[in-house]
């Protein structure tokens, strides 16, 4: 256990970064409180965010996305299939884009079986990565 010096809550270390110049290993600063910062810091800052622009049209940045795309599509050709049939059927009109089922905001189609393409749940991107990230831990 470990108080993260920012929110005063004392928490478990997996809630802490990584870090080998401090003491115990861990930043004095727990995830949570970091990624407010982070988030902050980008909202206010114009050389964040320029930099940041710079990072997501740099050409070995766009390289590698695409690389990482291909290689998604060909390990998983029923997932791809089946986010090109959402794709489509919002496109055509035959289902309309919902909005995330937990906290109401702009939503991605998130498939629990691949065989069934059109039978989505929508969650924003927040809670479609934590459903991913539950998924695995309790695999």
């Amino acid at each position: 256990m470990k108080t993260c010096f920012k929110c005063n809550k004392e928490k478990p270390l997996r809630d802490f970064y990584a870090h080998p110049s401090m003491r115990d290993g861990h930043l004095g600063k727990c995830k949570l409180c970091c990624q407010t910062y982070e988030k902050t810091k980008r909202l206010i800052d114009p050389s964040v965010r320029e930099r940041d622009n710079k990072r997501s049209n740099d050409p070995v940045r766009q390289a590698l996305r695409r690389l990482n795309s291909a290689k998604w599509i060909l390990n998983n050709p029923d997932g791809y299939k089946a986010h090109n049939a959402v794709s489509n059927a919002v496109r055509d009109g035959k289902i309309t884009r919902g909005a995330c089922e937990v906290c109401g905001g702009k939503a991605h189609a998130h498939h629990d079986d691949y065989a069934r393409p059109l039978d989505v749940r929508w969650l924003c991107a927040l809670h479609h990565q934590r459903h991913h990230a539950a998924l695995r831990n309790n695999q």
